[in-house]
């Protein structure tokens, strides 16, 4: 997918709006705690996005398999093929927050899932969290 925009929410919190065709391919899942796992080459690596993480698995040791990120969906529009997803940002610590922060309009990143499974029941009146 490719970044279209970013937003700095708050000094600690970007959203990153994505667009591209693996996002309009998605089957909507009727969850409220849809995510994906973003998915960075590690340091030093001699690839980048787009690339194919199965065969990168299959061909290279371990240590250059891309790092995986696992991020809640903050909205999506599958016909539009859009996603948006915030990102804390702990100044150069991590590797996902120091992504977003400066990632910029035609950037690429692969993704697996979208992954989730809890749906509240639409019928109940409340729902107790603890």
């Amino acid at each position: 997918m490719r970044v279209e925009q970013t937003e700095r929410l708050t000094r600690d919190l970007v959203r990153v709006h994505f667009s591209g065709d693996g996002l309009r391919a998605l089957e909507p899942k009727p969850v409220t705690d849809a995510y994906v796992k973003l998915l960075f080459p590690p340091r030093g690596a001699d690839y980048a996005a787009p690339f194919d993480p199965e065969q990168i698995r299959a061909e290279r040791p371990r240590e250059e398999w891309p790092v995986t990120r696992t991020y809640t969906i903050r909205a999506i529009d599958h016909a539009a093929g859009t996603m948006a997803i915030d990102f804390v940002v702990h100044g150069d610590a991590g590797l996902a927050g120091p992504w977003a922060a400066a990632a910029r309009a035609g950037d690429v990143i692969g993704f697996l899932g979208p992954g989730g499974a809890w749906a509240p029941e639409s019928e109940a009146a409340h729902h107790l969290f603890v």
